[in-house]
C-alpha cells in the first residue's frame, strides 16, 4: 500500500474515532450505542468510497505512465523496422540502380532520365521502390510513428 493510503487510512481511523466519541457523549443514554455504531458504519462505508477512489487514481496514473513507456518503446521499434526495410535486399538492388543513374545524371537531360526510366522497366521498379521508401518515412513522420534522431542518427 503506497505511503498515501496509509495516511488517508490514518487519519480517517482518526477521524472516525473523533467522530464516533463526540456521537457518544453528546446523544442521550438510550441511543448512545446504536448512534455510535450508525456513525461508525456511516464512516466504514464513507472510507470505502474513498479508498476506492483512492486506489483508481493510483491505477489510472500508472497505467497512463505504463502507455507512455509502451507508445515510447513502439516509436524506437517502428524506427528500427523502417531502418531495418532500408536494407532489404531489394530496396538495396534498387538503391543501387538508382544511384548508376545518378552517377550519369550530369551527362543526360531530363528528358533522356525519364527516357531510361520508362524504358528500363526494372530501373523503373527500382525508382518506385526507392520513392516508396521514402514515402513510407515522410509518413512515419508525419503520423509520429518514429524516433526522428534516431531515424536521423542512423541514415
Amino acid at each position: 500500500m503506497s505511503k498515501i493510503k496509509w495516511i488517508i487510512t490514518i487519519l480517517w481511523i482518526m477521524l472516525t474515532i473523533a467522530i464516533g466519541w463526540n456521537v457518544y457523549s453528546n446523544v442521550e443514554e438510550a441511543k448512545k450505542i446504536s448512534e455510535t455504531v450508525n456513525i461508525f458504519l456511516l464512516m466504514l462505508g464513507g472510507f470505502g468510497v474513498v479508498f476506492s477512489i483512492l486506489h483508481n487514481t493510483e491505477s489510472i496514473i500508472e497505467n497512463s505512465k505504463q502507455i507512455k513507456e509502451k507508445k515510447k518503446i513502439d516509436k524506437i521499434e517502428n524506427t528500427y523496422n523502417l531502418l531495418k526495410d532500408w536494407d532489404d535486399k531489394n530496396l538495396f538492388k534498387a538503391r543501387k540502380l538508382t544511384r548508376e543513374i545518378k552517377d550519369r545524371r550530369d551527362k543526360i537531360s531530363n528528358n533522356e532520365l525519364i527516357k531510361n526510366i520508362d524504358s528500363d522497366p526494372e530501373l523503373r521498379q527500382s525508382v518506385r521502390l526507392v520513392f516508396n521508401y521514402i514515402e513510407n518515412v515522410r509518413f512515419s513522420i508525419k503520423l509520429n510513428r518514429i524516433d526522428i534522431d534516431i531515424l536521423k542518427e542512423s541514415l
